[in-house]
């Protein structure tokens, strides 16, 4: 028979993993999204160099959308509101914010540097 501790031990485990999968989940979307958002507004920018015409406004809202989805999962990886990803609609601008925000842990919501890995308080992974 398992003891109590057992239990809530194994249990702590596999809420752990979760919450590493979510966070893995929440980078590589996000860095997809955020890849092709800049990617497609490059893109429209550098067409309308070329080629001497006005830039493309579709591609270049279609890239900021992006890039704010991308930012949306790139801030709950760092365990904050997906309203920040709201910044991407400022483009590259709105990323550096983002990038320079700490980060927070998964499970109890303490602030922690991005140099930590996980939380010192309840040893959950830092987002």
């Amino acid at each position: 028979m398992q003891s109590a501790h057992a239990f809530t031990t194994a249990a702590s485990g596999r809420s752990e993993k979760l919450l590493s999968a979510r966070l893995q989940r929440h980078r590589r979307a996000g860095a997809a999204l955020v890849g092709m958002g800049l990617l497609l507004q490059g893109a429209s920018l550098s067409v309308s160099m070329v080629l001497g015409v006005a830039p493309d406004a579709a591609l270049f809202v279609v890239g900021g959308g992006l890039l704010s989805a991308g930012m949306s999962h790139n801030a709950q990886a760092r365990g904050r509101s997906r309203a920040w990803g709201l910044l991407g609609l400022l483009s590259v601008v709105g990323f550096v914010p983002l990038v320079l925000l700490a980060t927070r842990c998964l499970r109890c919501g303490r602030p922690g540097p991005a140099w930590e890995a996980v939380c010192a308080d309840c040893a959950a992974p830092l987002g």
